[in-house]
């Protein structure tokens, strides 16, 4: 929709959306995300929609750890308060406006969803050479989660 395209126009992104693999449980791939619902785990085939980023980390241990902090984050709330200064000041700065301000980021206990990937490989101490951002398209989704 129009704030996708948006997000990727803002920020040169090719990206609206990110998520973190959690792995199969019960049979299902998961991932967990924050959307405007909250923190939550969602089945992989929601996230061919929309132009999106999947973080899968390659070190199973800190893999498991981020996903132990999604899952104690499940229910946050979604961070509407920083999601306006982001895309204001990414505007700024696409533009290269010379504003006298930027808009600060509130700290709070609400996420969106490049924060919650954030926090949850932040928690274990993971380096990001460490970390395997992969883009998924329809056609390929189920042949790179299965490597």
């Amino acid at each position: 929709g129009f704030v996708s395209r948006l997000i990727r126009w803002v920020t040169g992104d090719p990206y609206n959306h990110a998520g973190i693999y959690a792995g199969k449980f019960f049979g299902r791939d998961l991932v967990a995300e924050a959307s405007p619902h909250g923190v939550r785990l969602v089945h992989l085939s929601h996230f061919t929609s929309f132009p999106h980023i999947i973080v899968h980390c390659t070190n199973d241990v800190w893999r498991i750890k981020a996903v132990e902090t999604c899952v104690r984050l499940l229910a946050k709330f979604y961070d509407f308060d920083n999601y306006l200064p982001l895309l204001f000041n990414g505007l700024r700065k696409r533009f290269h406006l010379p504003v006298p301000f930027e808009v600060p980021y509130r700290y709070n206990d609400r996420y969106y969803c490049f924060e919650l990937v954030l926090r949850a490989y932040s928690e274990p101490g993971a380096f990001a050479s460490d970390i395997l951002s992969l883009p998924f398209r329809r056609n390929d989704l189920y042949e790179v989660v299965n490597d």
